[in-house]
């Protein structure tokens, strides 16, 4: 598996990986795809400048998000679910080979 890069195209098969500082946000690690019909990346949001979301200080940088429609729907780290599609951020994504 690999980073997911600048060259990202829609249809590209991606795993979900775990967070390394806690067990979310997909602890099941799905895979899918990038899905097509949907801006690629869906957006970039900046972390620097939301201090509502909780996340390590590494992580406050600008981060693109992809939505990705999963191979089999997949539950939250919440238990909420199944979903079948969902917005993810870069920094959990993986290029499947």
């Amino acid at each position: 598996m690999k980073l997911l890069g600048e060259s990202i195209a829609p249809g590209t098969r991606v795993k979900v990986v775990r967070d390394p500082d806690y067990e979310g946000p997909w602890p099941s690690e799905p895979t899918g795809r990038i899905e097509p019909g949907w801006d690629i990346p869906l957006k970039v949001i900046d972390l620097a400048n939301r201090p509502e979301i909780k996340v390590v200080d590494s992580d406050r940088h600008t981060m693109r998000t992809f939505m990705v429609r999963f191979d089999e729907p997949a539950d939250d780290m919440s238990d909420d679910g199944p979903y079948y599609m969902a917005e993810i951020w870069e920094k959990h994504l993986r290029v499947l080979e």
